[in-house]
């Protein structure tokens, strides 16, 4: 086996255990297990749209896993504002990424190149960690947080994928 491979095969590994012990994080306390998995993805993983992308697949798993467990315990007309935000949300990320392709010039979005990722990760964590403030503007920021991360990660995930 080439050691390419073998170090593939390792970080793969590490990945796998990172994002189970961050989600036992998440379970136990409740948050933190998501931004502490993007940090170590952000160290192990040489590409920010990667990143981005990865992350953003596993805390869908991860949350559609949940929701589904705890689904008798739903708020119904919270779900339906987050689904009536969900679907404008998705045409508007393939508007932008389609209006970004003819912008750049390419023909496929994998083309573009996104290297200000990885440090708009490192600002996130960050902010996330220290700087944002708590109570009802704490909410307000979080909750604007996680549409931006959600449009921040489709977009990124239709970039990967084209």
């Amino acid at each position: 086996m080439p050691l390419s491979y073998i170090i593939f095969m390792i970080e793969s590994l590490i990945l796998i255990l990172a994002a189970f012990l961050t989600s036992m994080l998440s379970a136990i306390i409740g948050m933190g297990g998501g931004v502490t998995l993007l940090g170590i993805m952000a160290v192990m993983i040489p590409e920010g749209y990667m990143v981005v992308a990865l992350h953003g697949i596993i805390q869908l798993v991860s949350n559609v896993t949940r929701t589904v467990v705890y689904r008798t315990h739903l708020h119904g007309p919270i779900f339906k504002q987050f689904v009536t935000g969900v679907i404008p949300g998705l045409l508007l990320s393939a508007l932008m990424i389609v209006g970004l392709m003819q912008w750049i010039g390419v023909e496929s979005a994998s083309e573009i190149k996104i290297d200000f990722l990885k440090p708009l990760i490192g600002v996130y964590i960050l902010w996330f960690l220290f700087l944002r403030k708590k109570g009802n503007l704490w909410l307000k920021m979080h909750s604007f947080g996680w549409e931006v991360s959600v449009g921040w990660s489709r977009f990124l995930s239709e970039l990967r994928d084209r």
